[in-house]
């Protein structure tokens, strides 16, 4: 949410500023802000003040019993120890200002009818009471400094806070993701490294062993030993490192109804039964998993949540206006949602249409790029004949993630089959671009017009389009 519409402009939100500070409103707007931040398929409304006589509580209800909306509510209580004239030459007590701050979270897709989830419940119930912690701690003034050091970790925190709370890990998850970040930082024989760790419920505590990471990082050696692909540390609850495992050989078979690169299905899969698995990439990205699926992210120094029904749910209501045929339409999605997840973490950028009429392909796909032109240069016939008249989802995952990886686009007719790989996209007569756009963005906007875009940017951003206009950014 853009920073001028966090608040309604008034003369409460003068007043909050004048007692806080300019570091201390930063600081809140950027806490409010970071629940749009780790939860992008939702958003909240304008947040509202109000100044109260009686102190007010801080907490996050659902709005009713659909659970379509949250409603959230923050409580301040400000002291102000401004200095002020007085007949008698004395200052009078501090003035205790009592302010309420409230907004509500919804989907960004009114049209979806899924719940909000407990794990969204529980992020925004985090940031609310951090938020009303910190900025009401202090009497007579914030420590600008503090906040500034406190605002560098603060989703980070949120995070870790929220796995402690719903996975019951003990183990200081902050000092985790800290050291791994640090990690990133460094190479073994110039090679970037890579990493995986899983903790396990475990019935009773273990008291007695090496401390991840503060004790295990001091040897360089088990910095390189794992590669969070095919092997992953196994740690007990409370932090205690418990043996080295083959993420391969213990894996449970893959479910259609679980979400993440296809590169980390062992340690996502893995992570089914037990508490969490955290993976460090060799692009520097922290990946968290539970219950099988990809939850959270950390990459290009931003924490995200990953809801994957909602954006499935959200592609299929788009699609369904491309008039894709029903029967086809939940497998096509998912296959284009699971390669969209494979492009973006392999950091290799890509872009697929799903055209919503396929007499427009024409339009939109220069002759000679589509599978089966007269006039297409020979040398692609040979593969061309294995793709032919074929839906994507026949095609295997790490197939498609090639093809997506070539430099074009893919394109996918609402039959679900594919039309051209590696095309160049003709620009609209009438388009007109921003010049700080890229070539890729430029080709999205053009194509959202015949029906879906997904454009994967080469630093992993994802961002959705229809009708020349974006709808969803992940």
């Amino acid at each position: 949410m853009p920073q001028e519409i966090l608040f309604k402009k008034s003369k409460k939100i003068d007043l909050l500023h004048r007692l806080i500070g300019d570091e201390g409103l930063r600081f809140l707007r950027f806490g409010l802000s970071s629940i749009n931040r780790l939860l992008p398929h939702s958003e909240t409304e304008a947040w509202r003040i109000q100044l109260k006589q009686k102190r007010g509580k801080t907490k996050v209800v659902w709005q009713d019993n659909t659970r379509r909306a949250i409603n959230l509510a923050i409580n301040l209580s400000i002291s102000d120890f401004s200095p002020r004239k007085s007949p008698s030459k004395t200052f009078p007590k501090a003035i205790t200002y009592r302010f309420l701050l409230t907004s509500t979270l919804k989907r960004k897709a009114k049209s979806i009818q899924r719940t909000l989830d407990s794990r969204e419940m529980d992020l925004c119930s985090q940031v609310v009471r951090r938020v009303s912690s910190i900025i009401g701690r202090r009497r007579g003034g914030i420590d600008a400094e503090s906040l500034r050091a406190i605002r560098r970790l603060f989703e980070e925190q949120v995070i870790a806070a929220h796995l402690r709370y719903t996975r019951g890990i003990k183990a200081d998850l902050a000092e985790v993701f800290a050291s791994l970040r640090e990690l990133a930082e460094q190479s073994y024989e110039n090679k970037a490294l890579s990493y995986g760790i899983i903790f396990v419920s475990d019935e009773a505590e273990v008291l007695e062993g090496c401390n991840f990471p503060q004790d295990f990082f001091e040897f360089k050696r088990y910095k390189a030993m794992s590669d969070g692909y095919k092997t992953a540390f196994r740690l007990s609850s409370n932090g205690k490192v418990l043996d080295l495992v083959d993420l391969q050989k213990n894996s449970p078979k893959a479910r259609l109804d679980h979400f993440y690169p296809e590169w980390t299905q062992y340690l996502a899969e893995s992570s089914r039964d037990d508490l969490c698995g955290i993976c460090l990439t060799r692009q520097g990205d922290i990946l968290v998993f539970d219950g099988g699926s990809l939850r959270f992210t950390y990459r290009s120094g931003r924490w995200q949540y990953w809801n994957h029904r909602h954006v499935v749910d959200f592609l299929r209501d788009r699609a369904r206006a491309q008039h894709v045929n029903r029967k086809i339409l939940p497998t096509v999605v998912r296959t284009l949602y699971r390669a969209t997840l494979d492009i973006s973490f392999r950091r290799s950028g890509g872009l697929f249409v799903l055209l919503r009429n396929q007499r427009t392909f024409r339009k939109l796909v220069l002759e000679g790029d589509a599978i089966g032109d007269s006039n297409r240069d020979k040398r692609h016939n040979v593969f061309d004949e294995s793709l032919t008249g074929k839906p994507i989802f026949s095609f295997s995952r790490l197939l498609l993630d090639e093809i997506a990886g070539l430099d074009g686009a893919v394109v996918v007719g609402n039959h679900g089959r594919l039309l051209a790989y590696g095309a160049v996209l003709q620009p609209g007569k009438r388009d007109k671009f921003n010049p700080s756009e890229g070539s890729r963005t430029k080709a999205a906007i053009t194509a959202s017009k015949f029906g879906i875009a997904i454009k994967v940017s080469s630093d992993g951003d994802v961002t959705f389009y229809e009708k020349g206009k974006p709808f969803l950014k992940l």
